[in-house]
Parts: structure tokens; sequence; C-alpha cells
């Protein structure tokens, strides 16, 4: 965690926009986009992410309209989303609304027909051969920076300086940020917390030294094991340790990134059955981190949007899983304990997870039944005996539980239980 991270972090819930779905046939993507900030804001996103926004290449292009991750003009708007003036209005619109506004910043590679290739080839990898090269053969379209080079390094702070000086943006989502030096990163956010010192960096990469320059990284490491699991190629077990063992050795205050789809991820919609997407949906935010939700997820729009192209927008339709996303946001927005605080992961049973939140005295148990059979557990408590009372936050109902030699039995179904302890 950068030092000078502030626990405020944690109470970012965020939301992932293609911005290429909201252009309609007279364009306006960012004036289209504005036009949901309410619903958005009712959903619980205080955070918008667009993916880039700059113009990009044609060379070597991926599908009918080339990848948004290779850019042409860092300094620069795709006109197809609108103009500069469009892209400041809507950031101030957002504002209005109290969401923040991060951008998609890719620097580690730009188009083949980038700007930079013509003005400034120097700035440019080169393979043994001396032509212009990639660190990763497959991505074609692109090539990758050199930053040995002082004079590239100076370019793309400025780069990063002009979006926050001119448009008031709140933070960058840094693509692929492993394969930049960490000190391009770290020399970036000292520049930008001249100008914002509240400026917020969310980094594609995982691993703990991102931290040093990054609020917030990526669970991709977390998300692998998830998929692993539902490949059946670990047990649930192992999946669960490894979010203890990341939690353990993740420095203190660690923000991570919790996903279950992304726009290089299937829709989760597309992986399981919807018994399964809500049951996943409620652990995911129950997790220490911050949440994201890309664009559609919240109405289980099953098929992912093409990114080489622009594909149409999502329909609004299963509006009780939106629902029940709001709720959980909402939970999650008044409670210190989901926000803040520490975290505990035990595997009760057969496919039970237990997960304690608790922070300042306050406590929530989530309690999920993976296998969704109908069964009964045992959960020991510090009480010896008597009843316990808990509001249930998912069904808003109230449950008593019988203590008996310091343990508590409940009845569990498909569905999850989020609980909080009541005193009366």
């Amino acid at each position: 965690m950068a030092k000078d991270t502030q626990v405020t972090a944690f109470d970012l819930a965020i939301y992932e926009i293609f911005p290429r779905m909201f252009v309609d046939k007279g364009g306006g993507a960012f004036k289209n986009i504005s036009g949901i900030l309410s619903e958005l804001k009712s959903l619980g996103i205080n955070t918008i992410w667009l993916m880039p926004i700059h113009p990009v290449g044609i060379e070597n292009r991926k599908g009918a309209s080339g990848s948004p991750y290779a850019v042409r003009d860092y300094f620069e708007i795709d006109s197809k989303l609108g103009s500069k003036e469009d892209y400041r209005v809507f950031v101030k619109t957002a504002h209005s609304y109290g969401i923040k506004v991060f951008m998609d910043m890719v620097m580690n590679h730009c188009a083949c027909d980038s700007v930079l290739v013509r003005e400034h080839p120097d700035w440019i990898l080169k393979d043994g051969q001396g032509k212009f090269g990639r660190k990763i053969a497959e991505w074609e379209d692109v090539y990758d920076l050199d930053y040995h080079n002082q004079q590239l390094v100076d370019y793309m702070v400025s780069v990063l300086r002009y979006w926050v000086e001119e448009f008031d943006i709140d933070g960058y989502r840094c693509d692929v940020a492993d394969l930049v030096p960490l000190s391009f990163w770290l020399k970036a956010r000292h520049e930008i917390s001249m100008i914002k010192p509240d400026f917020l960096w969310l980094s594609e990469g995982y691993e703990n030294e991102m931290y040093r320059a990054f609020d917030i990284t990526y669970d991709y490491d977390g998300f692998t094991n998830f998929l692993q699991y539902l490949e059946k190629k670990i047990p649930l077990m192992d999946y669960i340790s490894y979010l203890n063992y990341q939690h353990r050795n993740s420095p203190k205050n660690a923000v991570k990134l919790r996903f279950l789809e992304n726009h290089d991820q299937l829709r989760i919609s597309g992986r399981l059955g919807v018994e399964e997407v809500l049951e996943w949906t409620a652990f995911m935010l129950m997790l220490r981190g911050v949440p994201l939700i890309y664009n559609g997820q919240e109405y289980l729009k099953g098929s992912r949007p093409d990114i080489f192209d622009y594909p149409p927008l999502y329909e609004k339709k299963n509006l009780w899983f939106r629902d029940f996303l709001a709720g959980l946001l909402k939970l999650r927005s008044k409670s210190p304990a989901l926000r803040y605080g520490e975290m505990e992961l035990s595997f009760e049973d057969r496919d039970v997870v237990l997960l304690k939140r608790f922070y300042n005295g306050s406590e929530v148990l989530a309690i999920f039944n993976f296998g969704n059979e109908e069964r009964e557990i045992a959960i020991r408590t510090s009480e010896r005996s008597g009843v316990l009372h808990y509001m249930e936050h998912l069904s808003d109902s109230p449950v008593h539980l019988k203590v008996r030699n310091h343990e508590m039995r409940l009845a569990l179904n498909s569905k999850p239980l989020v609980l909080s302890r009541v005193i009366y």
C-alpha cells in the first residue's frame, strides 16, 4: 500500500464502462453515459472507470475497429466518443453526483502507427534485430515503449499530468502496470500528488511490490484460483485457503480489486447458473477490498461485448438482480466492518464457507453454502448458552439462534446469509 494511501480507498465501489457501447448513430458516448449517472448512483456506485477513450491505431488493428488499448495519440480523444468539451462536461456531471472518474491509461505500449512511432522512433522498444518490438508476441497491434529513455519517461508523465490538470479526473486504472518500471510509477505518483493529493491509482498488476506506487491492485491471483475451482481443478478449500494466504501476506491495509468479471474475462452469467451467480456476487462483495462491476453485469448480461468493435448497449433485463446487487452495495456503504474491517475465512462442513468481517466492535458474519444442498451446521461461539439475536440483511429479517455448549445450529439452503448481531 502506497505510504500516503488513505483508508477511505476502501469506500470505493467501481463500475467499469466500455464507452464504445454508448455510441449511438449521432455519436456522443460521454453524453449518453452522463444519462445513466443517476442509475449508477442508485445502484450504489461511487466511482466510474472508463476504458481507454483515445484514438486507436489502424495498422495491424484487431477486429473491425481495433483495440482501445492500441493508443494512437495520448493527448486526444476518439471523436466517435465525443469531444474534449463533452468529456470535460461528463467529468463535472459525474462529480455533481458524488461519483469519481478513473481514466484507463496504457503506458506499456502504443499503436503501431502511433504518433510516437512516427515522431520518436527512438522511444520504441527494439528487438534483437533492431526492429520495433514487444514483450508479448501476440499483441501484434502494438509496440512496447522503452523506459530506458528519459525523454519518454518525461513525456508519459506529462500525459498523466495533462488529463488531471485539464479535466480534473480522480484516478488512473493502469493497464498491465507490472510491465512498466516501478520507478516510473513512483515518479508519476509524486508528480500527480502535487496537483491532486487525493488522486487514486489502480494497478492491473497484483504483486505486493505494486503497492509501493499504487493504492489498489487487481485480485488476479485470487481470481485465478477461483476459476480453477469453477473448472474443478482444485477443491473449494484450496481457493479459500489461498484467500487467507493472500490476506496474511499482503501489506497492512492493502486494497484488492474484487471482481467476478471484467472486459478481459467471460461474463459470470456465462459461466454459472443464476443461483450460483447470486451467491458468488454476495461473496465477492463481502471480501476485504473494493468491488468492481462491469457494465451490464447488474442485469445478468451473459455475453461479453466485443472490445474490438462498437457493440450495442446491453438490455436492462433481470431488474430483480440489479435490486439484489444494489442492496449489497448499500449494506457495504453503511457497514464500516464491510469496508474497513479485518477478515477471517473458514471452511465449515463440506462446501460451507464462513466469512467474518469485524471493525471497532462491530461484526458481520456471512455464510455461504456453495454445495446448494440443504443442511444444518454448527457454529462455535464464545457464549455458553442462551439465545443470540441477529439481523439477516439479504432478507431484512431477524434471526434468533439458540446456543448450547458454545454452539449454535443453523439451517442452510442455497441462499447466502449475511448476519450482524443485535443486542436487545
